[in-house]
């Protein structure tokens, strides 16, 4: 689907498309889950996004119990990767609830802004 036959050329793959194409083809990576590399990929990606999440619970100040909401076609299709990413989210002693229900990502800057609103109040 993507015409990469190594490493190098997956790497440039990623490096040339957008995010919704790298998305597209999280599923057929996960279909590689067992494959060493595939793996690897998979749970270093997790750990990138587990990242940009405490980075912006650190910088919100929230000393309370959170609402996570987790969007995305990677997070959605690629095996393993959301379950991953909570993993290394509870190692951190996070204090969240997973949010289930909604389907859009901008959920989760709402939910922020209301929290970010009490706070100054």
């Amino acid at each position: 689907k993507i015409g990469a036959t190594d490493r190098t050329s997956l790497i440039g793959f990623i490096y040339r498309s957008k995010k919704q194409e790298i998305a597209s083809i999280a599923q057929e990576l996960s279909m590689h889950s067992d494959s060493s590399y595939a793996k690897k990929i998979l749970k270093n990606e997790a750990k990138v996004i587990a990242n940009h999440i405490l980075n912006a619970y650190k910088k919100s100040g929230i000393q309370i119990k959170f609402m996570l909401a987790l969007r995305g076609g990677f997070l959605e299709k690629a095996f393993g990767v959301k379950e991953e990413v909570l993993k290394i989210l509870k190692m951190k002693n996070l204090d969240f609830i997973v949010e289930g229900d909604v389907k859009e990502a901008v959920y989760g800057g709402y939910m922020m802004s209301l929290i970010s609103d009490r706070k100054e109040s």
